[in-house]
Protein backbone atom coordinates (compact mmCIF):
# COMPACT_ATOMS: atom_id res chain seq x y z
CA UNK A 1 0.00 0.00 0.00
CA UNK A 2 1.48 3.48 -0.83
CA UNK A 3 0.61 5.19 2.04
CA UNK A 4 2.80 2.47 4.07
CA UNK A 5 5.56 3.36 2.12
CA UNK A 6 5.09 6.99 2.19
CA UNK A 7 5.49 6.68 6.03
CA UNK A 8 8.61 4.35 5.29
CA UNK A 9 10.22 7.22 3.37
CA UNK A 10 9.34 10.02 5.90
CA UNK A 11 11.20 8.32 8.86
CA UNK A 12 14.06 6.57 6.45
CA UNK A 13 15.11 10.66 5.67
CA UNK A 14 15.46 11.30 9.35
CA UNK A 15 14.50 15.01 9.14
CA UNK A 16 12.95 16.66 12.34
CA UNK A 17 9.90 15.31 12.56
CA UNK A 18 10.07 12.29 10.33
CA UNK A 19 8.68 10.12 13.26
CA UNK A 20 5.64 12.04 13.32
CA UNK A 21 5.56 12.36 9.88
CA UNK A 22 5.24 8.36 9.19
CA UNK A 23 3.18 8.06 11.76
CA UNK A 24 0.42 9.88 10.63
CA UNK A 25 1.04 7.33 7.16
CA UNK A 26 0.60 4.46 9.26
CA UNK A 27 -2.36 5.49 11.40
CA UNK A 28 -4.24 6.43 7.32
CA UNK A 29 -2.92 2.64 5.94
CA UNK A 30 -4.17 1.21 9.32
CA UNK A 31 -8.04 2.70 8.48
CA UNK A 32 -7.88 1.85 5.06
CA UNK A 33 -6.76 -1.60 5.84
CA UNK A 34 -9.15 -1.96 8.20
CA UNK A 35 -11.64 -1.34 5.62
CA UNK A 36 -10.29 -3.21 3.25
CA UNK A 37 -10.66 -5.90 5.18
CA UNK A 38 -6.78 -6.91 4.17
CA UNK A 39 -4.95 -8.30 7.81
CA UNK A 40 -1.64 -8.90 6.14
CA UNK A 41 -1.58 -4.55 5.31
CA UNK A 42 -3.28 -4.25 8.91
CA UNK A 43 -0.87 -5.89 10.49
CA UNK A 44 2.09 -4.52 8.71
CA UNK A 45 0.56 -0.83 9.46
CA UNK A 46 0.34 -1.49 13.10
CA UNK A 47 3.84 -2.93 13.59
CA UNK A 48 5.38 -0.11 11.90
CA UNK A 49 2.97 2.54 13.63
CA UNK A 50 3.95 0.61 17.04
CA UNK A 51 7.34 0.81 16.28
CA UNK A 52 7.08 5.16 15.78
CA UNK A 53 5.37 5.08 19.29
CA UNK A 54 8.02 3.32 20.78
CA UNK A 55 10.82 5.53 19.15
CA UNK A 56 8.94 8.61 20.70
CA UNK A 57 8.30 7.00 23.93
CA UNK A 58 4.59 6.99 23.96
CA UNK A 59 4.19 3.18 24.88
CA UNK A 60 0.65 2.88 26.30
CA UNK A 61 -0.53 4.04 22.88
CA UNK A 62 1.61 1.63 20.99
CA UNK A 63 -0.34 -1.09 23.56
CA UNK A 64 -3.15 0.16 22.50
CA UNK A 65 -2.84 -0.13 18.83
CA UNK A 66 -1.87 -3.69 19.07
CA UNK A 67 -4.63 -4.62 21.35
CA UNK A 68 -6.97 -2.65 19.33
CA UNK A 69 -5.70 -4.87 16.50
CA UNK A 70 -5.81 -8.07 18.52
CA UNK A 71 -9.86 -7.35 19.36
CA UNK A 72 -10.01 -6.66 15.12
CA UNK A 73 -9.13 -9.75 13.85
CA UNK A 74 -8.96 -11.95 16.53
CA UNK A 75 -5.85 -14.40 18.49
CA UNK A 76 -6.22 -17.11 16.26
CA UNK A 77 -5.36 -14.44 12.97
CA UNK A 78 -2.41 -12.59 14.67
CA UNK A 79 0.93 -12.75 12.65
CA UNK A 80 3.91 -13.82 14.85
CA UNK A 81 5.85 -11.41 14.34
CA UNK A 82 2.95 -8.64 15.27
CA UNK A 83 3.04 -10.93 18.72
CA UNK A 84 6.83 -10.36 18.68
CA UNK A 85 6.25 -6.52 18.00
CA UNK A 86 3.95 -6.33 21.27
CA UNK A 87 6.80 -7.92 23.39
CA UNK A 88 9.41 -6.00 22.07
CA UNK A 89 6.75 -2.96 23.04
CA UNK A 90 6.32 -4.50 26.52
CA UNK A 91 10.00 -5.21 26.74
CA UNK A 92 10.77 -1.26 25.95
CA UNK A 93 8.27 0.28 28.22
CA UNK A 94 9.63 -1.89 31.23
CA UNK A 95 13.18 -0.76 30.66
CA UNK A 96 11.93 3.05 30.41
Amino acid sequence: MIILRLGTAHQEMGREGGIEEASVYYKKGVQLAKKAGNNELLTDGVRWLSECYVKTRRFDEAMDVHKSHCDEIGKENMDPNDILSFAAVLFENSQS
